[in-house]
């Protein structure tokens, strides 16, 4: 079903949507876009309480408190460098060169390519995760079942991902068909190098992975983007100054309330049969 914009489609049955946007990982000609190097600094914050939030719950699933950790999109890698000392073994897959990084803890080792082609036949993991990536990759209900394919009996996906239901976002789509149009498009990171391909609902991501064998057996609410969050992703570039002080004013104001609508990223759960 068509949506608010000529490449922005919704499934009428899960409320899953889609785009037609391409990415572009690699292409020099999109990286005049982002500095990289401002845009890790003012994330880093962001991210680090999301992961901590993250790695809590994981521990409090029976089966994946050790053994081998696998982040598809490791991107700077301080998930995995947060992971480190709870596993084994972590291994990250990072395919843009612009991000892609080595943590310093030797338990941790990233490999440059795609899921699931950097990953061996018979390769088998504990954990599974994508953090802020799935989102990003086409043929979803094929890498499901990759990830089913190498995940141990018992063991379980984290799938972290903005969706479809938050109140920001639905926000922003509001605005579009109103005819302002700009904080949508910067939702689904319209015109960078990895575009979101989806904003899944809890529904559709839960009917995307039962054929492959994995069940949700958790859901969490992450953290919504505090302030001083928002404040370092303006510091370093990652919006344009007049519409990041809008935002950081906005934020301000919505900050109390903030928590008490419905959260604009979640954590999902999906394990595997033992």
């Amino acid at each position: 079903m068509a949506g608010v914009a000529d490449w922005h489609f919704t499934c009428p049955s899960c409320a899953t949507e889609y785009s037609t946007l391409a990415p572009r990982i690699n292409d020099a000609s999109f990286r005049a876009v982002i500095d990289e190097d401002q845009r890790a600094e003012g994330l880093a914050p962001v991210r680090a309480e999301g992961y901590r939030s993250i790695l809590e719950s994981l521990a409090t699933l029976p089966g994946v408190h050790h053994g081998r950790l696998l982040e598809v999109g490791s991107a700077h890698g301080w998930f995995l460098g947060a992971a480190a000392n709870r596993f084994d073994a972590v291994v990250g897959i990072e395919p843009d060169d612009a991000v892609r990084t080595q943590p310093v803890n030797k338990r941790a080792t990233v490999r440059a390519g795609y899921f699931p082609d950097s990953v061996e036949a018979g390769e088998m993991f504990d954990a599974i995760v994508f953090n802020d990536v799935f989102e990003h990759i086409p043929r979803t209900s094929d890498v499901a079942k990759a990830i089913a394919a190498h995940l141990t009996p018992g063991g379980v996906a984290l799938i972290s991902l903005p969706v479809s239901t938050g109140f920001i976002y639905r926000s922003s789509k509001a605005m579009a068909r109103w005819g302002y149009a700009e904080p949508f498009k910067r939702m689904w990171q319209y015109g960078y190098p990895s575009p979101h391909l989806y904003y899944f609902s809890s529904q559709g991501l839960a009917r995307l992975f039962e054929p492959a064998g994995l069940q949700l057996s958790m859901m969490k609410p992450l953290p919504t983007l505090r302030v001083n969050g928002l404040w370092q992703r303006i510091r370093y570039g990652e919006d344009s100054l007049p519409r990041a002080a809008v935002s950081y004013v906005a934020a301000l104001a919505l900050a109390p309330v903030l928590g008490c609508l419905s959260p604009d990223t979640c954590a999902f759960f999906f394990r595997r049969a033992a």
